[in-house]
């Protein structure tokens, strides 16, 4: 399931890449499309591998089938102060991500 560069514009400095939809993980609880999935893969394991250099995304389209799936969070900032506020009860709060998201075999 590899991605397909579909088109390059050398003079613009433009390449345009497609993702299959099976590629991006679902919520396990209800099967619904995670658009952090996406942000996840083609964002954030891009830039972060150091295979591509001088990558700049700006834009990103999805099909309606995968849209249809994605209703958006189920909670807010908001929600995610009062967890964190009762909690940690006023300690020191820090946010870390284990990477890279690589299995080996």
């Amino acid at each position: 399931m590899d991605a397909l560069v579909y088109e390059i514009d050398e003079a613009k400095g433009v390449m345009k890449v497609a993702y299959p939809n099976d590629l991006f993980d679902r919520n396990v609880t209800d099967g619904r499309a995670m658009l952090v999935s996406f942000l996840t893969l083609a964002i954030g394991n891009n830039q972060g591998m150091g295979d591509v250099k001088h990558l700049q995304m700006q834009d990103f389209y999805d099909s309606w089938s995968m849209l249809r799936l994605f209703d958006g969070p189920a909670k807010d900032i908001t929600d995610l102060w009062d967890i964190l506020v009762a909690t940690c009860r006023r300690r020191y709060i820090a946010g870390t991500i284990i990477k890279p998201k690589l299995v080996c075999a």
